[in-house]
């Protein structure tokens, strides 16, 4: 905690005096590393939107320069972040509880950043980097419960395509979405089933097969 001590500290003397002015919408990434439960390294990349008055982003920026986001807002997000994740292991970090994790850092920032008078607009776990171990052992654990969750009892859905990204030279980055009792879940198609479809566009429909026991296991039937 006395990181986030240290960060209200600080932006409270660079922003005090500030008065009312424009209000100005900023983004930020940050990459920091941190561990899980088991003690394990995890690489976490998030995205922040915030908004500040361009008076109080002057101060800041004269006071720390133009990377004055790393000094004032890196150091508190990334000390929430080792305060939450400690209670996950990698592969809820990674996947079956990334919404959840990602819930809770947001609750969590866009309070601390109130008290500094920033108001968070968005936070998004924009990836989860593990070692090469770990990874291997996570992909191997995953497929495990996947079979054995669709092989237990499987139910279909209707789903649809939510986001389509363009990755330049690379194949495009398609996500689609489903709900089940009002909660939403969401993947993205593979090369494969995205060659089966003639052209994709956002809002066409798909069937997803998914586990009764947790949704979280799912894939797009052919």
């Amino acid at each position: 905690m006395r990181n986030i001590s240290i960060f209200l500290i600080l932006i409270f003397s660079v922003f005090g005096t500030a008065c009312d002015n424009e209000i100005i919408e900023n983004v930020a990434d940050f990459e920091f590393e941190t561990v899980d439960k088991n003690s394990n390294k995890v690489n976490l990349s998030v995205m922040v939107r915030y908004r500040l008055k361009s008076r109080l982003q002057k101060k800041a920026s004269k006071k720390y320069g133009r990377h004055y986001k790393d000094s004032l807002l890196l150091p508190v997000i990334s000390s929430i972040s080792e305060i939450i994740l400690k209670n996950y292991s990698a592969g809820e970090i990674y996947n079956y509880k990334r919404e959840e994790i990602e819930q809770k850092l947001s609750e969590q920032t866009k309070t601390k950043f109130a008290e500094a008078e920033l108001e968070l607009t968005n936070f998004l776990i924009k990836s989860v980097g593990l070692s090469d171990t770990l990874m291997l052992k996570f992909q191997k654990e995953h497929i495990t419960r996947f079979e054995q969750a669709m092989n237990n009892c499987k139910r279909e859905a209707k789903g649809a395509i939510a986001e389509i990204t363009d990755m330049g030279s690379y194949d495009d980055l398609i996500m689609y979405e489903f709900f089940i009792e009002n909660k939403r879940y969401f993947g993205y198609l593979n090369r494969e089933e995205a060659k089966r479809r003639d052209k994709v566009i956002l809002g066409d429909s798909l069937v997803i097969e998914y586990a009764c026991e947790d949704p979280i296991f799912h894939k797009v039937k052919r």
